[in-house]
């Protein structure tokens, strides 16, 4: 036993030793997992020579490999494609749905288990993911460069504004846990998930912030949401840095805009961290939002925007990367 260095080899002679030593079968069986039927025949198999080599596992060959054919190559270029844009109603690749498609593109009739064990082969692991934005728009620096262009026509007495919006749910967002390892942790919830979004403005000048509530993301309550603003400003002329969303690229929010002096300035699609206000709502999901069930909504609600509220105007602009000497529109800024 001292030197089987194949645990099914090992237990097989532990097996029989139990045995030689007067345990029952029954006994043998519970002590070493091995069914009652197995120790029978090892028992059997070792007394017809006496020796240990006989309980080892004979050579064999084993079941054929399949689809010899499908390489390496093939795995990965098809994992590397998107299954959504083949027809499957997924994002990922699951082992089946691979082997779906292998067996319609390379005709090599692979099963999932048997692709399963030769993506280990090749070194591919599932693992968690990174999300990254397909549509993001590109070449961020000519984009870039343009709106700093475009905002060095802004008049001197113009105020200039980063705009955001976020929703906040009323089913907490677990982002972490204690459990022991090879059990997953379990969250009770409720099933209740009410929602509201917070309308948001940092002004990078003055560190000075509005954030206003709405029901949802829709176009009247992004136009009240300007209405506050030029009464927050009167008599200057806001310039208001902001993203693409439907709500604030509809000819009526266009128009109220242009009633209201708001001048809009368009970030590059997808490019949230270029925006001072989604710094500060990433801060306020990780400290407020994240692990923390309320009562409500409303109380959610008000417990965001207070934290908003009570932040420095130093520590707004710290969080919102204002203060950082990479910030995108340092130029802009007055001269500490």
């Amino acid at each position: 036993m001292g030197a089987a260095t194949d645990v099914r080899f090992f237990r097989r002679i532990h097996a029989v030793w139990l045995a030689a030593e007067g345990k029952t079968f029954a006994e043998v069986a519970q002590t070493t997992a091995l069914g009652l039927r197995s120790v029978y025949r090892l028992v059997r198999r070792y007394l017809k020579a006496h020796r240990v080599e006989d309980l080892a596992d004979k050579p064999r060959e084993g079941r054929p490999p399949k689809a010899t054919g499908l390489t390496r190559a093939q795995i990965l270029r098809e994992l590397r494609r998107s299954p959504l844009g083949l027809g499957y109603r997924t994002n990922v690749w699951t082992v089946a749905i691979l082997a779906h498609r292998l067996n319609q593109r390379c005709h090599c009739g692979i099963g999932p288990r048997a692709l399963h064990n030769r993506m280990k082969q090749i070194g591919l692991v599932c693992k968690r993911l990174c999300y990254f934005y397909y549509q993001r728009a590109a070449h961020v620096a000519q984009k870039k460069a343009a709106i700093v262009r475009k905002m060095k026509g802004m008049p001197a007495n113009a105020v200039w504004l980063f705009e955001d919006e976020t929703i906040l749910r009323l089913l907490r967002e677990i982002r972490r846990a204690w459990s022991l390892r090879g059990v997953q942790a379990q969250i009770r919830t409720s099933g209740e998930n009410a929602k509201c979004v917070l309308f948001g403005i940092l002004n990078p000048r003055t560190g000075h912030r509005i954030v206003a509530r709405g029901q949802n993301m829709g176009q009247q309550y992004f136009q009240r949401f300007l209405r506050l603003l030029r009464r927050s400003y009167p008599g200057r002329q806001i310039w208001l840095v902001l993203d693409k969303a439907s709500c604030h690229t509809t000819p009526t929010t266009q128009a109220v805009a242009e009633s209201l002096d708001i001048v809009f300035i368009w970030l590059p699609k997808q490019w949230s961290e270029l925006n001072g206000v989604d710094h500060l709502w990433k801060e306020l999901k990780k400290n407020i939002s994240a692990n923390f069930q309320y009562r409500s909504i409303e109380q959610h609600a008000d417990f965001a925007q207070r934290w908003i509220f009570f932040l420095s105007k130093t520590e707004a602009l710290h969080k919102a990367g204002v203060l950082s000497k990479k910030f995108w529109l340092r130029a802009f800024l007055p001269k500490l």
